[in-house]
C-alpha cells in the first residue's frame, strides 16, 4: 500500500478531530429509572396551544465546557426540541443563559420502557436515547446551580423520563417564552452532560 503526502495529513486531521471528540467526557449524569416521565412540550393535540416546560437542575464541581448533551424519553414522532439553560434564583429557574430552538437530535431505541405518567399519560412508551451535540457550547461554572430544560415542541405528547426522587421544576404556563411559574414535581429528570474540565 502507497501512502501520500496527502493522505498523510489526511490522516494527521482525522486523528487531531478524533482526539478533541474524544476528550469530551461525561461531567454530569443521571440516568433513567424506567418507572415514569413527565411531558415536555405540547400536550393537547386538540388544540396545540398548552405546553409543559420540565427543568431539573444540576451543579459541577469544578468548570467545565459542555459540548453534547444526552437524555431519554418516550419517542418523538416529530422532532422540533428547544434546550434551554438558565441560572438558579432561590432554588428555581432564573434568568435564561443559553437557548437552542428548532433542532432534531440523533435517537436509538434502548429496549428499555418509559411510562407517561401524569397529565393523562398511560400505558408503557419505548424508551428512547437522545443525543445532540451543541453548535456552541456552554461553559459552566464551578459549585453553581444551573437549570437545564428539555421540550419537544410537538402534538405528540413527548415525555422526558424520570431519573429517581429529587427537586424537579416544571412551568404550567402556556408559553414556551415565559414569563414562567414554576411548580415543584418529585422526580430529577435523566440527563447526561458531556464536555472538557476547564
Amino acid at each position: 500500500m502507497v501512502i501520500t503526502k496527502a493522505g498523510i495529513v489526511a490522516i494527521v486531521m482525522i486523528s487531531i478531530i478524533s482526539a478533541i471528540n474524544g476528550a469530551a467526557s461525561p461531567v454530569y449524569k443521571q440516568l433513567p429509572d424506567h418507572r415514569g416521565g413527565y411531558i415536555s412540550g405540547i400536550y393537547s393535540p386538540e388544540t396545540g396551544t398548552l405546553a409543559f416546560t420540565v427543568a431539573d437542575d444540576f451543579q459541577l464541581n469544578k468548570p467545565a465546557k459542555i459540548v453534547c448533551i444526552k437524555w431519554w424519553g418516550s419517542e418523538s414522532f416529530t422532532e422540533n426540541f428547544t434546550i434551554m439553560l438558565f441560572d438558579d434564583n432561590a432554588g428555581e429557574p432564573g434568568n435564561l443563559l443559553y437557548r437552542l430552538d428548532g433542532f432534531a437530535p440523533t435517537k436509538s431505541q434502548t429496549g428499555g420502557w418509559v411510562d407517561r405518567r401524569g397529565h393523562g399519560g398511560v400505558g408503557n412508551f419505548p424508551e428512547f436515547e437522545f443525543n445532540f451535540n451543541l453548535p456552541t457550547s456552554f461553559v459552566a461554572g464551578a459549585n453553581t446551580r444551573y437549570w437545564l430544560s428539555i421540550v419537544n415542541v410537538n402534538v405528540d405528547g413527548w415525555s422526558w423520563e424520570a431519573s429517581g426522587p429529587g427537586t424537579v421544576q416544571r412551568s404550567l404556563e402556556s408559553s414556551l417564552n415565559g414569563p414562567w411559574s414554576w411548580e415543584p414535581n418529585l422526580d430529577n429528570m435523566a440527563f447526561q452532560l458531556s464536555g472538557n474540565w476547564n
